[in-house]
């Protein structure tokens, strides 16, 4: 993972996984390779970073848009998603909590010792499709 900041566009890996968004299906499918994965799997970096570029999708489909959100993300607001199903933000919700919790993403930024930008962005996130409507 090529990473030049802590913002959930700020790494190649979701950039890689936003350049090659098809369908929304791909979104739930990022969600679910992460909120979905029994305890104790380990999540990788890459799929984390897609996850979290889902989520952010779902937040801006559902009127909760990143500051930072990219025109390819953006582009995806009202694009056959249904971001106002409770249970699309509950599984993005729960995606961002577990990478927060115990994933390779977080260890990375742990071992750095810098990581309270990181965690930042990660409530941010997490206020956003809370307060979604």
């Amino acid at each position: 993972m090529g990473a030049w900041g802590e913002g959930n566009f700020e790494n190649d890996s979701v950039l890689d996984w936003l350049a090659e968004l098809g369908d929304a299906g791909q979104v739930k499918e990022a969600l679910d390779a992460v909120a979905a994965a029994p305890p104790g799997t380990y999540l990788d970096a890459d799929a984390c970073c897609a996850a979290l570029g889902a989520a952010e999708v779902v937040a801006a489909c559902a009127g909760k848009p990143a500051g930072d959100l990219p025109e390819e993300a953006d582009a995806w607001a009202g694009l056959g998603l249904d971001a106002g199903d409770p249970a699309l933000r509950a599984l993005a919700l729960a995606a961002v909590a577990r990478i927060g919790e115990a994933s390779e993403l977080q260890e990375l930024w742990d071992e750095g010792g810098r990581n309270e930008g990181w965690r930042a962005v990660l409530k941010e996130l997490t206020d956003r499709l809370a307060h979604a409507a």
